[in-house]
């Protein structure tokens, strides 16, 4: 990703996946942090669901299909990390949320199916811990959660 930082907050103004050669350049700067950077903060990003799947449709993946905006908010801003790398403070928490109208299957039928974001940003650090959680109900779909932390100091 390549970030702008300044004094409305960091945005995402450009990405770059392996087989690119270049950075492609978002058609809108997408926010990763918006200042003011006290609780209660938001704004809201698109995202598309990480795990959420088809058991017997193709493409399985939904990524590629479905999109929905989340709703990011800072929730706290002198919260104490503790990860392999080591204890962080102060450190900011914030939480997203979306929703996805899905037929999940026959039984349980449609579903708002929630995508819960949840990122920890530490001064000085920078983005030290990271979750996502995508449940859906047992069925059609299958969902998944992602925790990653940082384990080590560059």
């Amino acid at each position: 990703f390549h970030l702008l930082a300044d004094e409305k907050g960091v945005r995402r103004i450009a990405s770059r996946v392996e087989i690119d050669q270049e950075a492609t350049p978002d058609a809108e700067p997408r926010w990763v942090l918006k200042a003011p950077y006290v609780v209660g903060t938001e704004w809201i990003t698109s995202t598309v669901p990480y795990f959420l799947m088809r058991k017997n449709e193709y493409p399985r993946e939904l990524k590629n299909t479905h999109q929905a905006l989340m709703t990011w908010k800072i929730e706290a801003v002198d919260e104490v990390v503790e990860t392999p790398a080591g204890r962080f403070q102060p450190c900011m928490r914030v939480e997203g949320v979306a929703h996805l109208n899905l037929y999940t299957d026959p039984v349980n039928g449609f579903n708002d199916v929630p995508l819960i974001g949840r990122e920890w940003y530490c001064r000085g650090i920078g983005l030290v811990k990271f979750e996502r959680t995508e449940k859906v109900p047992a069925g059609f779909m299958t969902g998944g959660t992602l925790q990653a932390e940082l384990t080590r100091l560059p």
